[in-house]
């Protein structure tokens, strides 16, 4: 006797299409990522920036200055600044073209946000110091619990003018 013809189930694969989609985007995400740079690379293009089409901020120093500060002072800071590029024999037209704020706080009863708020106000005061040490500058925030809660750490690269090759 024959038996009776059974009409196989075919596989669903739209369950598996979202995954697929998900995949194609975190691997385009590790390759954005993987390709682009950290340290901003400015072509002349700001106010503060050479007005000769000829030079560019393309020589970005290897050495950071990385300093903690309790408290602002405009002067302590301007120090600082010129004992790293004595240091570290940068020359005087070197300008900063990134800084960063890292402000701290006490995980036991603050949170993150705290910490970008005070970084967020010393970039201010400085900021409102009117200094030239900034003109050229990126900046950017963040916060780290291993610091105290008055505790800023300020990070500034430097790059200097180079001209380019015509």
């Amino acid at each position: 006797m024959r038996s009776t013809y059974v009409d196989p189930v075919e596989e669903d694969l739209t369950g598996q299409a979202g995954w697929m989609y998900t995949d194609l985007l975190l691997a385009l995400m590790v390759i954005f990522l993987a390709t682009i740079s950290f340290v901003p690379k400015f072509m002349g293009t700001g106010s503060a920036a050479p007005t000769d089409p000829n030079y560019s901020y393309s020589k970005v120093i290897d050495q950071s200055m990385n300093v903690i500060y309790e408290s602002f002072n405009v002067a302590l800071i301007e120090s600082d600044v010129a004992k790293f590029k004595t240091k570290y024999n940068l020359p005087n037209e070197a300008h900063i073209v990134f800084a960063q704020y890292v402000g701290g706080y006490s995980s036991d009863h603050e949170n993150s946000a705290i910490a970008i708020a005070r970084a967020l106000a010393f970039s201010q005061e400085l900021d409102k110091a009117d200094h030239p040490l900034l003109e050229t500058a990126a900046t950017t925030l963040s916060s780290s619990n291993v610091l105290t809660a008055n505790q800023v750490i300020v990070r500034f690269t430097f790059a200097t003018t180079e001209k380019l090759n015509n």
